[in-house]
């Protein structure tokens, strides 16, 4: 192996020489067993936060550990073999699956699934379940995968998005075969915060913090779709992909200008639709209102602030609040302590 930037690289599998060994793919073998061996390959030089497979020129998997129990996989292949199967046994672990070009064929006990193009699902494996895939053309395939137990998703959640956990807690046990994926739906914030990931594992050097905020944030977006699916039928409120675009250029903004707190006429006009339509799309995509999302990113820059050992009434200047008593009182709801109990201990 060959250490590239903060990347430890195997040679392709046709290099390697009668009686050397490489650390084995995620394959047929267990995946409990790889995140074993995984582990112990990046523990050995703290240089390296990641493990690079290639098999052919071209092709190349990153494999980040997030946690001892989440796994990132950005597979980026160019030079596909169809006549290719890989088997998968990975009990008691669920696998986001957010795939931005390529066509893949699964098995999945006795259901085929064929993916095209853009997707994003959930897939769900308990013991005995057999899964198998393959590429069927010779096309690009660029994709992100999250491998991860539940233990870890409720560290991560903890009780938000409880309707899709609980999704994935059904599908892990289910009979049928066919449960055990739970498809999302591919809106841009996915798309875009996916492309991201992707972009990121090019550099030569990653930064495991920002991968740890982007796959997170790339899990949030999967969870909302997962969780307001028949929300979303039902309601009525259709939204095209140019209103997805909008909103998240709202979305963009709020980030932008946190303590400036543009007002829902402002956003409206920039989102070129009614403030009703604004307000629930924003919630359909990001599980909270305009007026809330913008609360929480002031609260979150006013902990930041106060982490810091600035005083809570410049804070709450800083951030908008007319008096201190109202931000104690929101800072209070949204953290569970006073302004001032976590400036003195952050």
């Amino acid at each position: 192996m060959e250490l590239q930037g903060d990347c430890l690289v195997n040679r392709p599998a046709q290099a390697v020489q009668p009686g050397e060994t490489e650390v084995e793919s995620a394959g047929p073998a267990r995946i409990d067993q790889f995140l074993a061996s995984l582990r112990t390959v990046l523990t050995q030089d703290k240089r390296v936060n990641r493990l690079r497979m290639r098999t052919l020129p071209g092709n190349s998997n990153d494999y980040h550990l997030v946690d001892p129990d989440a796994l990132l996989i950005a597979n980026r292949a160019t030079n596909l073999n169809p006549e290719e199967s890989t088997g998968i046994e990975a009990p008691g672990f669920c696998i986001l699956r957010v795939r931005l070009e390529g066509t893949l064929d699964e098995d999945l006990g006795e259901q085929s699934h064929l993916w095209e193009g853009a997707n994003s699902s959930f897939l769900c494996l308990s013991e005995g379940l057999r899964y198998r895939f393959k590429t069927i053309r010779r096309a690009p395939m660029l994709s992100v995968s999250l491998v991860f137990r539940l233990p870890w998703l409720h560290k991560v959640v903890g009780d938000k998005a409880q309707g899709a956990v609980s999704k994935l807690e059904q599908a892990l046990s289910a009979e049928d075969s066919a449960a055990h994926i739970l498809h999302v739906n591919v809106e841009p914030p996915l798309i875009h915060v996916t492309r991201r990931l992707l972009e990121h594992f090019d550099q030569p050097t990653i930064e495991p913090l920002l991968v740890q905020m982007l796959t997170q944030e790339m899990l949030a977006h999967a969870l909302i779709g997962l969780d307001t699916q028949e929300e979303r039928q039902e309601s009525g409120i259709l939204l095209r992909e140019a209103d997805m675009q909008q909103l998240e250029a709202v979305k963009a903004r709020l980030d932008e200008r946190v303590t400036e707190r543009p007002s829902l006429e402002e956003l409206s006009h920039l989102a070129g639709m009614n403030r009703n339509k604004l307000n629930n799309g924003f919630r359909m995509l990001y599980g909270s209102s305009v007026g809330e999302y913008g609360r929480l990113r002031c609260l979150e820059l006013a902990r930041q602030l106060l982490s810091r050992g600035e005083r809570v009434g410049e804070v709450a200047d800083r951030v908008g609040y007319q008096d201190q008593g109202s931000f104690t009182k929101a800072f209070k709801q949204a953290y569970g302590v006073t302004p001032s109990a976590y400036r003195s201990n952050p």
